[in-house]
């Protein structure tokens, strides 16, 4: 059976890409800004890609956190666990802190996972285990109200 492995990955248009000056204002006064539990490298290494983003997310002093899409070392949905690991990532949330060890300050886990705070820790990371499945509204309010609450702690002792 023959199953295609990847090499690489090319975010065709990225280098003359660019972003609206509303996107830049918006990183730039932001307090927290949170990556959402995606694909790392499908949905969000292509805005890291456009220069001018990740420059001024790189400049911004919010507070970056990100969210882990892995729950029990498993991507939730897509191939995420799959492409890391043919991307040479280590696997599970260890490979996820590699991917955001320059970008993000926190990487949020899934409790399930926290066995894997001490690796993520090693990448210079701060993490936070919770429960981080999103099935319901009420699921991503509570989600979204501690992220900012964790966020916040963190803001205080990094700024204190």
């Amino acid at each position: 059976r023959c199953e295609p492995h990847v090499t690489g990955i090319t975010y065709k248009g990225a280098e003359t890409a660019y972003a609206s000056q509303e996107v830049l204002t918006a990183i730039a006064h932001a307090d927290i800004i949170v990556f959402a539990p995606s694909n790392p490298l499908l949905s969000i290494a292509p805005m890291l890609a456009v220069n001018e983003v990740k420059d001024a997310i790189d400049q911004s002093t919010a507070v970056k956190v990100a969210i882990s899409p892995l729950i029990n070392g498993k991507a939730v949905k897509g191939p995420a666990e799959k492409l890391l690991q043919q991307m040479q990532f280590p696997p599970g949330n260890t490979g996820i802190a590699e991917f955001y060890q320059d970008i993000a300050d926190l990487l949020i886990i899934d409790s399930s996972d926290s066995a894997d705070e001490q690796a993520i820790e090693s990448f210079g990371l701060a993490t936070h285990a919770t429960s981080t499945l999103m099935k319901s509204d009420s699921d991503k309010t509570r989600l979204m109200e501690e992220v900012i609450q964790v966020s916040l702690k963190r803001e205080e002792v990094c700024y204190a």
